[in-house]
């Protein structure tokens, strides 16, 4: 929702209204599925989108626009991997701001063996528009055309390898945690 916090306003007027220069091109905007809710509640109303049509949606998502909220580490972060849609990210002022910044250096570890997670960042949200222009522009050519598609497709595909993997990790470090020694029989 627009209260959580204060960034999604913000990318809410960019959606709306561009940047001072640039503004989201029309023909990216006519295949885009924008829902804000105005406010957070935990019951379901007609402000939010119902589960089956969301998971559709990411299923059928390239990106996924992920403003922080509570947290900077959002679900929708993992709903978009998950789904193999690309999650696109600010890590501006709001984020490390936040007291929870750090959440998201699990994702962003170049240490990892798998190494870190092949998302979007962004300095701010008034980068989207030349972003999505970028990778998703009107091309002339339909060699670039060819070419732009067949670099998401791949990005989705290291997305979706990096996720597992990540999930993996994490499952493992947490039955690591919780296993319990076995007795010895005498």
């Amino acid at each position: 929702s627009r209260t959580t916090s204060s960034t999604r306003d913000e990318l809410q007027r960019i959606l709306v209204n561009g940047t001072a220069g640039d503004q989201i091109p029309a023909n990216i905007l006519d295949h885009a599925h924008i829902k804000i809710a105005k406010w957070w509640t935990k019951e379901l109303n007609g402000a939010h989108v119902p589960s089956d049509d969301y998971a559709t949606i990411m299923a059928r998502s390239i990106f996924t626009l992920t403003p922080i909220g509570h947290s900077a580490e959002t679900f929708r972060l993992f709903e978009a991997m998950e789904a193999g849609s690309i999650p696109i990210l600010a890590l501006d002022e709001t984020y490390t701001d936040h007291r929870c910044k750090n959440s998201l250096h699990p994702l962003l570890d170049e240490s990892l063996p798998y190494g870190p997670a092949p998302i979007i960042i962004l300095k701010s949200w008034d980068e989207l528009p030349a972003k999505l222009e970028e990778m998703l522009g009107a091309s002339s050519s339909s060699n670039h055309e060819d070419s732009r598609i067949a670099m998401i497709d791949q990005h989705q595909r290291k997305l979706i390898r990096w996720y597992r993997a990540f999930m993996k990790d994490r499952a493992q470090r947490f039955e690591q945690l919780v296993r319990v020694p076995r007795r010895s029989k005498s």
